[in-house]
Protein backbone atom coordinates (compact mmCIF):
# COMPACT_ATOMS: atom_id res chain seq x y z
CA UNK A 1 0.00 0.00 0.00
CA UNK A 2 1.46 3.89 -0.98
CA UNK A 3 1.78 5.60 2.01
CA UNK A 4 0.06 8.99 1.42
CA UNK A 5 2.48 12.40 1.67
CA UNK A 6 1.42 14.38 4.51
CA UNK A 7 3.85 16.92 5.03
CA UNK A 8 5.13 19.74 2.54
CA UNK A 9 9.04 18.48 3.34
CA UNK A 10 7.44 15.14 1.61
CA UNK A 11 6.34 16.61 -1.09
CA UNK A 12 7.87 16.37 -4.70
CA UNK A 13 6.48 19.45 -6.21
CA UNK A 14 5.99 19.34 -10.52
CA UNK A 15 7.52 22.28 -12.52
CA UNK A 16 7.76 25.15 -12.95
CA UNK A 17 8.39 25.25 -9.69
CA UNK A 18 6.34 26.79 -6.87
CA UNK A 19 7.29 29.49 -4.19
CA UNK A 20 8.70 27.28 -1.75
CA UNK A 21 9.25 30.46 0.84
CA UNK A 22 5.95 31.61 0.48
CA UNK A 23 4.34 28.28 0.85
CA UNK A 24 6.76 27.67 3.97
CA UNK A 25 5.53 30.67 5.30
CA UNK A 26 1.68 30.02 5.12
CA UNK A 27 2.61 26.49 6.64
CA UNK A 28 4.67 27.91 9.87
CA UNK A 29 1.80 30.72 10.21
CA UNK A 30 -1.21 28.13 10.13
CA UNK A 31 -1.59 27.90 13.69
CA UNK A 32 -2.94 31.83 14.37
CA UNK A 33 -5.29 31.45 11.01
CA UNK A 34 -8.48 31.82 12.55
CA UNK A 35 -11.49 30.44 10.90
CA UNK A 36 -13.61 32.82 9.61
CA UNK A 37 -16.44 30.84 7.40
CA UNK A 38 -17.05 27.35 6.75
CA UNK A 39 -19.61 26.06 4.50
CA UNK A 40 -20.45 22.36 2.89
CA UNK A 41 -21.94 21.98 -0.85
CA UNK A 42 -24.38 19.53 -1.07
CA UNK A 43 -25.14 17.45 -4.25
CA UNK A 44 -28.54 19.48 -4.82
CA UNK A 45 -26.75 23.13 -4.31
CA UNK A 46 -23.88 22.13 -6.79
CA UNK A 47 -21.94 25.39 -6.25
CA UNK A 48 -21.31 28.51 -4.01
CA UNK A 49 -19.59 31.87 -4.39
CA UNK A 50 -18.03 33.63 -1.38
CA UNK A 51 -15.19 36.05 -1.24
CA UNK A 52 -11.82 36.12 0.22
CA UNK A 53 -10.31 39.15 1.41
CA UNK A 54 -7.01 40.69 1.10
CA UNK A 55 -4.57 38.39 4.02
CA UNK A 56 -7.26 35.89 4.05
CA UNK A 57 -6.52 31.92 2.95
CA UNK A 58 -9.28 29.72 1.05
CA UNK A 59 -8.79 26.16 1.60
CA UNK A 60 -11.56 23.88 -0.15
CA UNK A 61 -11.96 20.06 1.05
CA UNK A 62 -13.39 17.23 -0.29
CA UNK A 63 -14.91 15.32 2.65
CA UNK A 64 -17.06 12.52 1.12
CA UNK A 65 -14.85 10.17 -0.99
CA UNK A 66 -13.44 10.41 -4.10
CA UNK A 67 -15.01 13.95 -5.71
CA UNK A 68 -13.91 16.85 -8.11
CA UNK A 69 -13.59 20.40 -7.14
CA UNK A 70 -13.82 22.84 -10.43
CA UNK A 71 -12.36 26.20 -9.18
CA UNK A 72 -13.32 29.69 -10.65
CA UNK A 73 -11.70 33.06 -9.66
CA UNK A 74 -12.86 36.34 -10.27
CA UNK A 75 -11.17 40.07 -8.88
CA UNK A 76 -14.12 41.53 -7.10
CA UNK A 77 -13.01 44.89 -8.41
CA UNK A 78 -12.34 43.52 -12.12
CA UNK A 79 -14.23 40.88 -13.34
CA UNK A 80 -11.98 40.74 -16.18
CA UNK A 81 -9.33 39.36 -14.17
CA UNK A 82 -9.80 35.67 -13.20
CA UNK A 83 -8.26 32.47 -13.34
CA UNK A 84 -10.28 28.86 -14.26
Amino acid sequence: MKKLRSTVEEMDFPGPSLNREFYEGLRRARPAFRLVDESIISLEERGLAFVVKRGQTARIVCIEGPQIADVCFWNANDFAERFF
